[in-house]
């Protein structure tokens, strides 16, 4: 469906590891999958990517997954879509699916972005906007820019009302950065919209964990911890997940959505503490016997764990 994701699997320097990137092409384009990868500072698997994999290379995935979809079915005749970044590629699958099927639906895409030129797909866009008179695009610069004409600011109540004053009568989807995700989340419950009505996605961790509120003031991030699995001991950095530290010493974990949604990487925390990253959706059993996400898991003490 509109709005799932694939996982991709690479092996890295003898590391196997995956990422999940969100399809940019409609699910009715059944001839390839389209994905996005964004250039991320240091990025360990983004660099790789960018960098070495070439036309004609092949990669093994996995099938779409995720559960921000979506769905004629259930949601309002008219959508409201909130995007940051590089989380512009799961809505332009949506409106691809939505305008290319002739569906009859009122949307309105308000993108935020850094810059223009970090705008993705920002021309196809604003071309699809001018050709099919359902869909309504924005673009919201965060940087002023004297050569472009548009909004600056964030994707705040005053733009929501400005573009989708009608707003109460949408389904709500918002993806992108986790400080924005938060943001226009509780923007639009303080507005008045019922949270049935917001679908909403945290994609990925943050780009430097000691950052979140709640991460311990004593614990930096070239703090290296010990990680017991099994008979075995290895490194595991205060500032990479518990995932990555198993990863980089070839310990297999069954893994999907990387972002503390699909439990697949879930792992017993035996001994010593971990903190415990925002977004991570930890079922009621889990919490009671001790799971917990390890792509959403920093260590921040030795630590033992059961796979």
């Amino acid at each position: 469906m509109a709005g799932h994701y694939i996982n991709v699997i690479f092996d890295i320097d003898g590391v196997r590891t995956t990422r999940p990137y969100s399809l940019s092409s409609s699910p009715k384009q059944r001839g390839y999958y389209e994905i996005t990868v964004a250039e991320v500072k240091n990025g360990y698997v983004s660099d790789y990517v960018l960098n070495n994999v070439k036309l004609g290379d092949r990669l093994e995935t996995s099938g779409p997954s995720g559960h921000f979809v979506f769905n004629a079915a259930f949601h309002k005749k008219k959508s409201l879509f909130l995007a940051g970044g590089s989380s512009i590629t799961p809505f332009l699958s949506m409106v691809r699916d939505i305008l290319l099927s002739g569906e009859e639906r009122d949307v309105i895409l308000l993108y935020g972005s850094r810059t223009l030129s970090t705008a993705i797909y920002h021309e196809e866009l604003s071309k699809l906007s001018e050709e099919f008179p359902n869909l309504s695009y924005h673009l919201v610069l965060s940087e002023q820019d004297p050569t472009y004409s548009g909004d600056f600011g964030f994707l705040d109540e005053n733009i929501i009302r400005q573009y989708a004053p009608d707003f109460l009568e949408r389904t709500a989807y918002i993806s992108g950065p986790n400080v924005m995700h938060h943001f226009c989340k509780n923007t639009l419950l303080n507005m008045g919209m019922k949270r049935k009505d917001i679908r909403d996605e945290v994609f990925g961790n943050s780009s430097d964990i000691t950052k979140e509120e709640g991460w311990p003031s004593d614990i930096t991030s070239d703090m290296v911890f010990t990680l017991k699995v099994g008979d075995k001991v290895i490194p595991a950095k205060a500032s990479e997940s518990i995932l990555v530290a198993l990863e980089r010493a070839n310990i297999r974990v069954n893994v999907c959505c990387r972002s503390g949604e699909c439990s697949l990487c879930r792992v017993k925390l035996v001994k010593g503490k971990a903190y415990l990253a925002n977004g991570m959706l930890l079922r009621l059993a889990d919490q009671k016997f001790g799971y917990i996400h390890s792509c959403k898991s920093y260590p921040i003490s030795d630590l033992e764990i059961e796979l």
